[in-house]
């Protein structure tokens, strides 16, 4: 088929060529064309299971983003958009940037205070700036793999083609990296928190799920590799769409399920796993036991009308309420009502004092000079 030429053919003779089989069958081998085998079930099930994965993330972050925080950001847009690009058509070179960029910016906000410019803040720019611009350039050049376009799949006109394959290899492995770069770069701030270790492991295990996209990058990548030498390219890319459409789910996974805890929190269902556990909720609830330290001594105590020289230490996820303006950090009075849904807070001011050792002696010497300055 390689010595013939297409152009040289008339429509009829390009039709009936191009029904014959796209090259001769293995040896043992026979082709079936009235009910070839194939593997149908496993590729709707791979599809219908991470779908309903992705459907569920999404629902979770829009309902705790806008039913329950009622601020939708740049990241809700993002995500949005990679969703229906996602299920379109499963483009994963704009789906891939899309979700990277929106955890990214979502980091920013948790990470890294307003007005702050530390390693975080520019090494996540720096990245959105680099997946936006690979991205972009991996689209065109896809797309002008073959000029004319059309020869992509009518492989006899007159034109040029470069290598695609080349492009996609580049591709994952690229975003593989970027996999491991956004897994890793919380940790250290995570690490850092002034939090007990189980609760910074916690967190840490949340912000860890991208270790699920990391290897669905790294098989991606491998399968991106083989297809690449492979001959029957049509027969041999299932493997390279399943593992992609792997690393899109666990994008969506990443970004999404932080929102869980928001969740939990707010529909009281965390306070509810505490107390089924046994754990201790909030101060001054059922089987909680607040700790109320004094001066010079810790005090355990269940009355929240204690002594006036102690403070109520609560426990956490629990809403802020304000108090009067008569509170102090001295007297810090416990509040009439019981805490069930709030905290108190405080503001610790340090307020320090240098005496100028030579203006006094200043002073004494003046006065001793001049008795009027006794009593002016």
């Amino acid at each position: 088929m390689a010595e013939i030429d297409f152009t040289q053919l008339s429509p009829a003779e390009l039709d009936a060529m191009l029904d014959l089989p796209a090259m001769q069958p293995p040896s043992d081998q026979f082709s079936n064309f009235d009910n070839p085998p194939n593997q149908n079930g496993l590729a709707i099930g791979v599809i219908a299971a991470c779908t309903s994965v992705v459907v569920l993330c999404l629902g979770i972050r829009l309902y705790a983003k806008l039913a329950l925080m009622r601020k939708a950001q740049v990241q809700e847009y993002l995500i949005v958009a990679a969703f229906l690009v996602h299920i379109a058509g499963v483009f994963y070179t704009a789906c891939l940037p899309l979700l990277k960029i929106s955890i990214l910016l979502e980091w920013l906000g948790m990470f890294v205070p307003r007005g702050t410019r530390n390693w975080f803040f520019w090494s996540a720019w720096i990245m959105i700036g680099i997946q936006a611009a690979f991205g972009i350039a991996i689209i065109i050049a896809l797309n002008l793999a073959c000029i004319p376009t059309r020869k992509k799949w009518e492989f006899w006109l007159p034109g040029k083609c470069f290598n695609a394959h080349n492009v996609e290899t580049a591709s994952a492995a690229f975003q593989l990296a970027s996999d491991c770069f956004v897994l890793f770069i919380p940790q250290k701030i995570i690490w850092d928190l002034k939090m007990s270790w189980k609760k910074r492991l916690g967190v840490s295990f949340i912000f860890s799920l991208g270790v699920l996209a990391c290897v669905s990058a790294a098989f991606r990548l491998a399968v991106t590799i083989d297809y690449a030498d492979a001959v029957d390219s049509i027969y041999n890319i299932g493997p390279v769409c399943f593992w992609a459409f792997a690393e899109m789910t666990c994008g969506f996974i990443v970004v999404c399920v932080p929102c869980i805890p928001k969740i939990l929190i707010e529909s009281g269902t965390w306070r509810k796993m505490k107390r089924g556990l046994g754990m201790s909720t909030t101060a001054g609830g059922s089987g909680a036991t607040p700790k109320h330290t004094g001066n010079s001594s810790a005090v355990r105590s269940k009355n929240l009308r204690s002594a006036n020289d102690s403070y109520q230490e609560l426990d956490d996820h629990t809403e802020m309420k304000n108090l009067g303006s008569s509170e102090s950090a001295e007297y810090l009075h416990t509040p009439r009502a019981r805490l069930e849904n709030g905290i108190v807070r405080t503001t610790q001011v340090a307020v320090t004092h240098d005496s100028d050792v030579n203006s006094e002696e200043t002073m004494r010497y003046t006065t001793a000079r001049d008795p009027r300055m006794q009593w002016r």
